[in-house]
């Protein structure tokens, strides 16, 4: 499935802060939606910076906007459900947002 299309807004006091905070994808780049082309609502969520890195409450922080709006940081949990073809050595995790519409996401696998 296509990834969903929608581009952040990045205010420069924005990127200022994510250039501080060193995230996990450089702020000069792209912000594009995680999420499955056609999902459903006008909310897009990309991850800034996982573990908490600069958070105070120790969550993910996402970035996140609405179609055609500006992007603020959130702290909110990962999903982090398990790839059903998971073994004891090792299981796929989901990278996405907790709560997020559609497929889980591993990268490399779908379900």
């Amino acid at each position: 499935m296509p990834d969903c299309s929608s581009i952040a807004i990045v205010p420069a006091e924005l990127a200022r802060q994510l250039a501080e905070l060193k995230v996990d994808y450089p702020p000069d780049e792209r912000w594009e939606c995680d999420f499955d082309a056609d999902h459903p609502g006008d909310e897009h969520w990309t991850i800034a910076f996982y573990g908490g890195a600069g958070a105070k409450t120790g969550e993910d922080v996402w970035l996140r906007w609405s179609t055609g709006g500006e992007a603020g940081l959130v702290e909110h949990p990962g999903c982090e459900s398990d790839a059903p073809s998971g073994t004891e050595e090792w299981t796929p995790t989901c990278y996405w947002v907790k709560d997020h519409p559609g497929l889980h996401s591993s990268g490399d696998e779908r379900w």
